[in-house]
This record gives C-alpha cells, structure tokens and sequence, in this order.
C-alpha cells in the first residue's frame, strides 16, 4: 500500500501564487492584485491611475509583500498599458486638432 503524501501548505501557497502569476495578463488583473492588498486605485484618468499602480506595486514589493515574479509580471503588464494608453491618447489628440 502506498503513502499518500498531501503537499504542505507552504507548497499549496506557492502554486496557488505560481497558477495566479501565469493568468496576470491585463491590467485588471494588475487591479485584482492590488485589491488583494486593500488597493484601490481610482484618480480619474487612466493614464494616471496605471502610474499610481505602478508606485503602489512597487511599494508593496519593497516592502516584501510581493513575490519577484508577480512583481515583475505586474510592471510589465502597467509598462504596457501606460505606452498603449499614451499612444490612444497622442492619436486622439492629432484627431481633434
């Protein structure tokens, strides 16, 4: 008869951060994460709200909250969202004028 060996909850903690590290792909998720953590971040226009959560990520991280992996994930999710909401903003400003 073979032991079944139930893994530990510091392995559980790890695959359930590794499993939510490979679904992060937009900016939403990046505003789950930060939930998680009490975060809301609301200042009106987009483009500010995603560099205010990229100053809330990183002080979560260097606070040691944050794993590397989500934290960098999650930096580069905010770097791309920030260029793609400056590019919409830079073509919506040479539309109007």
């Amino acid at each position: 008869m073979r032991k079944i060996q139930k893994p530990l909850p510091d392995d559980l903690e790890s695959v359930r951060f590794f499993c939510y590290n490979l679904l992060m792909k937009t900016l939403y998720d990046v505003q789950q994460l930060l939930k998680r953590f009490g975060i809301i971040v609301y200042l009106g226009k987009r483009l500010y709200d995603i560099e205010m959560m990229k100053i809330e990520l990183e002080r979560l991280y260097q606070s040691g909250l944050l794993e590397k992996e989500d934290y960098l994930t999650a930096e580069l999710i905010l770097r791309r969202e920030h260029r793609l909401e400056k590019e919409r903003l830079e073509a919506k400003g040479n539309n109007h004028g």
